[in-house]
């Protein structure tokens, strides 16, 4: 609702409620004073009220049965799905219950929390939707995450699906037991002590912890930001290398001490060169007085799926040091140490102008994606697993 502006005698009618003896020209002054802060108030009733993202349309499930939940794995049963189609088609994927599903309750293993309703969807749920996999529901797990067994949960004991009469491990329990049981193919687990790690191995199911960083939590219910990790624990490798690939990447605005400001300039040529951090304010004012080219300084945790993105789009990656650009760039990338910005601008202008290195720089980029390609991690998970099983006991 508007503000009105006080009539001249709702002033007056103010001063002497606070003991003021106000003149008709004092009286009109404060009256002028008072549309200045007024317009402002006039300019938030033009704006747009904040609202939550959009979430796909869904009924909120139910809470199980004891009868539809031997082995107590399960918080809340859903089946939430887009109708997209992606490389999660036709899987149905359970999530840890410290993980918010817009809808569908969520108490963390903690009775504190019972009754609570998120009203968004975490970064990797919207994700796993977008890729065609169903949300089957909600994985009990311990008490706020603090076990790492499987006794502590409020909705009860989580047993694991091989021996009944065993612990399923935890915090995950319930995510890995699902996929032991076979109720589900694929689920996500936090860790940050082996929360993931442990039940995966107690229940005999895949499941890995990914680099700090890779996988996004926002969304989750944190222990610490320094050391939660979420991550897939799937019945086997390929699908683990599948849930990984959807979940993983940057995710939303960055903050700063992540992501540095983003200068983009094309060429007159219509070639791009993505520069990955290590180079100065000046330096890169020198960069885009000297050289036409796209510049795309930025410093990365886990993937930095930027400078994939750039290889996949046949993109030479040029970096000032070795220690500036994500890890996944490996030798795809051109690292050189320059003397000054004017060095730096002319080796970037090398790279434009040398058919024959921007070439390979190209071929090296397209053969550093397929190595992060979901199919090539799938067969090299499974190689260590086969070299792990093959070590004596």
């Amino acid at each position: 609702m508007a503000v009105r502006l006080p009539t001249l005698e709702q002033i007056d009618h103010l001063g002497s409620d606070f003991g003021l003896v106000l003149s008709a020209d004092e009286v009109v002054a404060f009256q002028q004073a008072f549309k200045g802060p007024l317009a402002s108030y006039g300019r938030l009733e033009e704006l747009v009220p904040p609202a939550l993202a959009p979430v796909a349309p869904r009924s909120p499930g139910y809470r199980p049965s004891a009868s539809e939940n031997p082995y107590g794995a399960w918080y809340w049963k859903t089946n939430i799905k887009t109708g997209s189609e992606g490389l999660l088609s036709g899987k149905k994927v359970a999530i840890k219950d410290n993980i918010c599903v817009a809808g569908v309750p969520m108490m963390n293993g903690s009775a504190l929390l019972e009754g609570y309703v998120p009203e968004l969807d975490a970064t990797v749920v919207t994700r796993i939707l977008e890729a065609g996999g169903t949300i089957a529901g909600k994985a009990a797990c311990e008490d706020l995450c603090f076990s790492g067994a499987s006794h502590t949960c409020a909705g009860g004991v989580i047993r694991n699906p091989h021996n009944p009469a065993h612990s399923a491990g935890g915090s995950s329990g319930g995510s890995a037991a699902l996929v032991a049981a076979g109720e589900v193919p694929m689920a996500l687990g936090g860790d940050q002590g082996g929360s993931i790690r442990t039940p995966s191995s107690w229940c005999g199911v895949y499941g890995l912890k990914p680099t700090w960083g890779l996988v996004p939590t926002t969304g989750s219910m944190p222990i610490s930001y320094s050391v939660d990790h979420c991550g897939p624990m799937c019945a086997s490798v390929e699908d683990v290398a599948r849930l990984l690939t959807v979940i993983a990447g940057h995710d939303g605005p960055a903050r700063p001490e992540i992501l540095a400001a983003i200068a983009r300039l094309d060429t007159g040529a219509g070639e791009r060169v993505v520069l990955a951090g290590g180079i100065s304010d000046a330096g890169r004012r020198a960069l885009l007085e000297n050289a036409t080219l796209l510049a795309y300084p930025s410093i990365y945790e886990g993937f930095g799926f930027p400078v994939l993105e750039a290889m996949t789009a046949g993109v030479p990656v040029v970096a000032a040091r070795a220690g500036s650009i994500p890890e996944v760039a490996g030798d795809a990338a051109l690292l050189f140490e320059p003397t000054n910005e004017h060095d730096l601008a002319r080796e970037m202008d090398r790279v434009l102008t040398d058919d024959a290195i921007r070439s390979e720089l190209i071929a090296r980029g397209r053969d550093r994606v397929h190595a992060f390609s979901w199919d090539h991690t799938a067969r090299a998970l499974a190689s260590c697993y086969r070299r792990v099983a093959e070590q004596p006991a």
